[in-house]
């Protein structure tokens, strides 16, 4: 046989052939893949520098307006403004010194800042460090109309401005001027920044190629910065572009390919800035992102042509020269099953159908040769067969024969036949659903699943329904059996009609029987007539008792059962347990061998008249026991009826309350003690706010009289005194006046912990901003942030947290006086599922080695002389935190502030 012309070599060309088409196909899907793959890293690439450059003008953004509020809040600027202001006059020395200070200590801060202007109220320009503006007027100015609007430490920033110079092209942010001491808002300082401050943004190409760029696009479709491929012209490029368009119209950003200002396709990322009025675009040409894929394209299609080609000329081949001698080969396979056993195939092939047809006759030549031995042995298997089916139809069982999947019958012999009343022919139609009562199928079906699983091979008392529609029932013993390589179940049915007969008499003179025993004891209730019902309800009521027995005898409380004279019949082992005495020595017994002769006799003659009329009594009883220990019980009697409504005993449930009285003796006697102490602390508390009233009146009138004949000694004998005597007499006045202070903080102090409480909802931030202000107005020349948390909310006294809140705020305020800036910070977290308040400053803070000593009264960890005060303002807080059920803690290091935490 030729190697290149057999079908194994052309089957095996052939299948190489069309492995180039799934290769051929990958290969393009891999192509779209890797073209989609790159699309979206690109696309993620440009939205990140794009999120990178937005964060970073962001950050620019928001120092300049940090700055101008500096600038807004600088003392200098708003006293000079002030009195600029009330003079009036733009050439008035007070002009020339606010300019000189804003050219010299302002404009030096930034060098992307080109200008600075103080504009009063009605939007006249009354300072700058550019000359030219001074005069002019701004009222309708949109820069000037936010910033006048804005609160104290608020900004503005403008849209980006393009006057007809372009290097002056810039962006105005603006802050209100509040007068120096109130809340009035008396104009609004302006500073100009060139946005080259931004094209140092834009323009840093880094990752963006030979035609990547960054630039911004105001929301009038502007160009703000530099472009890679467009002048910095006089006036900006019109960019009406689609990111632009949806930025514009529907504020949307943007992600992927579209045409540029320049008509060219681009892939790009947008970045929307609503609140300053722009869109930052990062794009590059869709040339350059996809290079890399065109080669690999031409490749891809060029191996799908030559792969489709190849394949279907081989097919074609293949078929014409393989499907002849395959149906040569059909038609003699049919030749030879219709009988033709003489028939061969002719071919003169020499390929693996050539080899086939030859082994086509040869096995031809072999199945003659077994058909003729195979009839030789159908006559011996029919002769066996006839032997068997004898044996069969003489067994007095009937059998059946079905088939475990169909639920059909297979066969079955004469005996069954004869039960059924139905020949051998109509059995081999029916299946089990035929031969039982439909009530009884269920059942049966059951029964036979269990049997063919082989979980059970014998089935009782089942219902089997004749021809004619009478039932007989059968106990049916089952096998399992295999014909011609499937399993059957075989099925021995044995008539126990005639027994279930006798069943049936017997159970009728059971059920009989049983209704007499239910009627003669009266114990049971009539609830069916057959006997199984009541054989159930009786292992029910069984069961029951047996609870109930267990659940008595388990009780943790005692119970006892008399008859109606009173004698003890039963008792728990509980009644044991507590009394001492075995079963056996009480039963027979009356309950009063437990007496203790405490409890009156017209006690028991009450308790016996109520439960014999039927009642039931509950109460007490001190009883001894065995041993003669006294013991407390409390006891439930009640009366136990026949059905006839007639007392026959008396249960008693008992349980032993010795320990419960012992502690109600005990809880007595606490409260008692208690009541005591309380009115001895009323009356301590009512002595000791008599006695702060004493300390308030006794000690204040010594101590205006030091403090009034002390500066009476100043003012009128000064020039009699020497230095180091009036130093005496200033440090008298001080402590004076310290003492002073001291009495009154501990008089706030005893206050707090007495008087009563009002709880409601407070707002702990707007208490906070009020006392910020005040803190502020107090040294309006001090540079402060107040940092406070919107809408904390707690239920507590209003006037006692604001006397914390204030504490806690001054304290903050106090030790930051000696930083350039101070921030203070009243916020709010969450810890173990709680909120817990805190007050945060960037002060001098303090030792956490004597963090036990910050809520004492008096206690101080800094020296009097950097930071005054009495001490007593944290053990205020301390006291008003702990009456509203809350903690407070401190932590803090040395020259690193200190942060105070408490909860309500």
């Amino acid at each position: 046989m030729n190697p290149f012309l057999s079908l194994k070599n052309r089957l095996l060309t052939f299948a190489l052939c069309i492995s180039l088409i799934p290769i051929a196909i990958t290969t393009t899907v891999y192509y779209f893949h890797a073209k989609n793959a790159l699309q979206h890293r690109i696309l993620e690439d440009l939205s990140a520098i794009a999120e990178s450059r937005k964060q970073h003008i962001l950050s620019f953004l928001e120092r300049i307006e940090i700055r101008t509020a500096d600038f807004s809040a600088d003392g200098f600027i708003r006293r000079c403004f002030e009195t600029i202001l009330r003079k009036g006059n733009l050439q008035h020395d007070a002009v020339l010194r606010l300019n000189k200070y804003l050219s010299k200590k302002k404009l030096p801060l930034s060098r992307h800042l080109t200008a600075i202007a103080l504009v009063d109220k009605n939007g006249k320009v009354v300072s700058s460090t550019d000359e030219k503006l001074i005069g002019k007027d701004f009222p309708d100015h949109e820069v000037f109309l936010q910033g006048i609007q804005k609160s104290y430490g608020e900004t503005s920033i403008g849209q980006q401005h393009y006057p007809p110079d372009p290097d002056a092209k810039c962006m105005l942010v603006s802050a209100p001027i509040i007068a120096p001491r109130g809340v009035e808002t008396r104009g609004v300082i302006i500073n100009a920044y060139s946005l080259s401050a931004l094209n140092e943004i834009t323009t840093n190409r880094v990752g963006m190629g030979k035609t990547g760029e960054i630039y911004l696009v105001s929301k009038e479709k502007l160009q703000l910065t530099w472009s890679r491929f467009s002048d910095d012209a006089i006036s900006p490029h019109v960019m009406d572009t689609e990111p632009v368009r949806k930025f514009v119209e529907e504020g949307k950003e943007m992600v992927g390919a579209y045409r540029d200002y320049r008509g060219r396709a681009v892939v790009g990322a947008s970045k929307c800035l609503p609140e300053y009025g722009c869109v930052l675009l990062a794009e590059i040409d869709k040339a350059e992102a996809f290079a890399p894929l065109r080669r690999f394209g031409l490749v891809a299609l060029f191996f799908g042509i030559a792969s489709a080609v190849a394949v279907t000329s081989l097919g074609i081949s293949f078929a014409v020269s393989t499907s002849n001698p395959i149906r040569e080969m059909k038609d003699a396979a049919e030749r030879f099953a219709g009988g033709d056993l003489d028939y061969r195939v002719k071919t003169a092939r020499r390929d693996e159908i050539g080899v086939l047809a030859g082994s086509f006759n040869a096995m031809a030549e072999k199945l003659k040769a077994e058909i003729a031995g195979h009839k030789c042995t159908e006559k011996v298997l029919r002769e066996s067969e006839q032997r068997f089916r004898i044996i069969f139809d003489r067994v007095i069982d009937g059998i059946l024969i079905a088939d475990t999947e169909t639920k059909r019958f297979y066969t079955g012999n004469t005996a069954i036949c004869q039960m059924l009343g139905r020949s051998a022919e109509e059995i081999k139609n029916l299946g089990i659903v035929d031969i039982h009562p439909k009530k009884d199928l269920p059942f049966v079906l059951e029964q036979f699943e269990k049997q063919a699983k082989g979980e059970t091979t014998l089935a009782n008392d089942i219902p089997v329904q004749r021809k004619d529609g009478t039932v007989f029932y059968a106990d049916i013993n089952t096998s399992r059996v295999t014909f011609d390589g499937k399993t059957y179940l075989m099925g021995i049915f044995r008539d126990i009609t005639a027994r279930k007969k006798i069943e049936d008499t017997l159970r009728v003179i059971n059920d009989s029987l049983e209704q007499r025993i239910a009627e003669r004891t009266a114990v049971l209730v009539k609830v069916n007539k057959e006997l199984k019902v009541k054989i159930a309800e009786r292992r029910r009521a069984e069961e029951e008792l047996r609870k109930l027995f267990n659940a008595v005898e388990q009780s943790p409380c005692s119970v006892v059962i008399t008859d109606v004279q009173g004698k003890i019949e039963y008792v728990n082992p509980k009644f044991s347990r507590v009394t001492g005495y075995a079963p056996e020595e009480v039963i027979g017994q009356n309950p009063r061998i437990l007496k203790s002769d405490e409890k009156p006799s017209g006690e028991y003659k009450r308790l016996w008249d109520t439960i014999t009329s039927g009642g039931e009594w509950e109460g007490e009883f001190h009883n001894r026991r065995k041993n003669g220990e006294l013991y407390w019980e409390y006891a439930s009697i009640s009366p136990i009826r026949n059905p006839e409504g007639v007392i026959t005993h008396f249960v008693a449930i008992k349980e032993d309350i010795t320990e419960r009285k012992r502690t109600e003796e005990e809880l007595k006697m606490q409260r008692d003690h208690l009541e005591y102490l309380t009115n001895r602390l009323t009356a301590s508390n009512k002595e000791l706010e008599a006695f702060c009233y004493s300390v308030s009146h006794d000690l204040r009138a010594p101590l205006r009289g030091i403090d009034g004949f002390s500066k009476a000694l100043l003012e009128d004998y000064s020039d009699q005194l020497d230095a180091q005597g009036k130093n005496y007499l200033q440090r008298v006045c001080a402590a004076s006046k310290y003492m002073g202070q001291l009495i009154d903080d501990l008089l706030n102090l005893s206050r707090i912990t007495r008087g009563e409480m009002s709880c409601k909802k407070v707002d702990l931030s707007a208490l906070a901003k009020a006392i910020a202000l005040e803190l502020q107005e107090t040294e309006p020349e001090r540079q402060s942030e107040f940092i406070i948390a919107e809408k904390l909310v707690v239920n507590g006294s209003p006037n006692l947290l604001q006397i914390a809140l204030k504490n806690l705020l001054s304290n903050a305020w106090k030790f930051t006086r000696k930083r350039p800036r101070a921030v203070i910070e009243l916020g709010m977290k969450q810890h173990n599922g709680k909120p817990v308040y805190f007050v945060r400053d960037n002060g001098a803070g303090f030792d956490m080695a004597y963090v036990n000593k910050l809520f004492g009264a008096f206690q101080r960890l800094h020296p009097k002389t950097d930071f005054e005060g009495t001490g007593i303002g944290l053990a205020t807080v301390q006291r008003i935190i702990h009456r509203h059920g809350g903690q407070i803690w401190g932590e803090g290091a040395v020259d690193q502030g200190a942060t105070f935490f408490f909860t309500i």
